[in-house]
């Protein structure tokens, strides 16, 4: 039902009815608990408000439903007021705001402010390199936020740093992808280097003017981005973006030449799965077992927190638990990269060695 729906939103397919006919409560709370879990919830309203009224979820979740998304809405307009305003914030210093994913990528979706968001992921950089370098600037505006009284982290990882700005978390980028523990992410890295140039985009029907990258950025970015989730897990949303960045030419923008094989399996499994669910239009050949799994690992990842409920409060079974997650993971990681099993542990190591006591209660890593 849910992938019915996200393929009208985004697409235009054609719904079969027989789907929802005979769709009962308890299964329209389910399709609209996962979109929640998903990250598509809007997107899917946005299928359901084609249906036949006689195929409508039932009156009180559709309520329930509208209700939510207009949430959302007004979030989004937070979102692209923050972005903005940061934007206007560093710009007097000579420091540029490039927005990456997020509100920025929304702009790809058939309606804007139904691409659902986390955090805001940006890149500062120098507006005249004659007088600091992008890495000077970046250190400029994280400093000036410190003397907003702002804490910065550098804790939580070697991509990026840390912040909190109008409720909302900020993630100031040193680099777009994992190089320290990627290899194949080291060629990615430098095109991408060499295409952040940003460009301008409106945002809210023109209320709002933000920088954001170029297509030939994104079309990178969004891929491989959702090839490095792949180790934590993906979910619906990663494989909409991918949907609406091949709309706009995605296949076609990738650099053929430094693409890894590996890394390409995985994207043409994407392709794949959101040219048979949401309506895209490139066809490629792909392996659809794989194509598959990936999708059936969105839906119902085999090592969630919800799975592991049951044994959190025994630690020699949680300890078990997230071993076997652990192992899972790295077999599946390097179905897309060449990680080794050495770099895996020293990352679990250095990640632990301050609280090892986590290795033993359930948690999200």
């Amino acid at each position: 039902m849910l992938l019915a729906l996200l393929g009208r939103a985004l697409g235009g397919n054609d719904i079969s009815t027989a789907l929802f006919e005979k769709a009962t409560e308890a299964d329209w709370r389910s399709c609209y608990r996962l979109a929640i879990g998903q990250g598509v919830m809007a997107i899917a309203w946005d299928g359901v408000t084609t249906l036949s009224p006689s195929i409508f979820p039932p009156r009180t979740l559709k309520l329930e439903w509208a209700v939510a998304v207009e949430r959302y809405e007004q979030r989004y307009a937070h979102y692209c007021h923050t972005v903005h305003e940061l934007t206007e914030f560093f710009r007097p210093y000579g420091i540029g705001l490039m927005q990456l994913k997020g509100v920025g990528f929304s702009t790809y979706y058939p309606i804007p402010a139904h691409r659902e968001g986390g955090d805001i992921d940006i890149r500062l950089y120098s507006l005249d390199l004659s007088n600091m370098s992008d890495e000077e600037a970046r250190l400029k505006g994280e400093q000036l936020m410190k003397e907003q009284g702002i804490h910065i982290s550098s804790d939580h990882s070697e991509k990026h740093n840390e912040f909190h700005y109008n409720g909302i978390l900020i993630e100031s980028h040193k680099s777009f992808l994992n190089t320290y523990n990627t290899p194949e992410a080291q060629a990615m890295e430098e095109f991408l280097q060499k295409q952040s140039e940003p460009v301008e985009t409106a945002l809210m029907e023109g209320e709002y003017s933000i920088n954001v990258p170029s297509d030939s950025f994104n079309a990178v970015f969004i891929g491989f981005h959702a090839a490095q989730h792949y180790i934590q897990g993906l979910a619906l949303h990663h494989l909409c973006d991918w949907a609406c960045m091949l709309k706009h030419g995605g296949l076609q923008l990738l650099p053929a030449e430094i693409m890894d094989p590996k890394v390409m399996r995985f994207i043409h499994a994407l392709t794949g799965l959101s040219y048979e669910y949401l309506g895209t239009s490139d066809v490629v050949n792909f392996d659809r077992k794989y194509a598959h799994a990936i999708l059936l690992e969105m839906i119902n990842p085999p090592y969630s927190i919800e799975k592991g409920e049951t044994i959190k409060n025994s630690a020699w079974h949680t300890f078990v638990f997230k071993t076997k997650r652990f192992i899972h993971r790295h077999k599946k990681v390097n179905t897309v990269f060449t990680i080794s099993l050495a770099n895996r542990l020293k990352e679990v190591y250095k990640n632990n060695i301050g609280n090892p006591a986590r290795l033993f209660h359930l948690t999200g890593k």
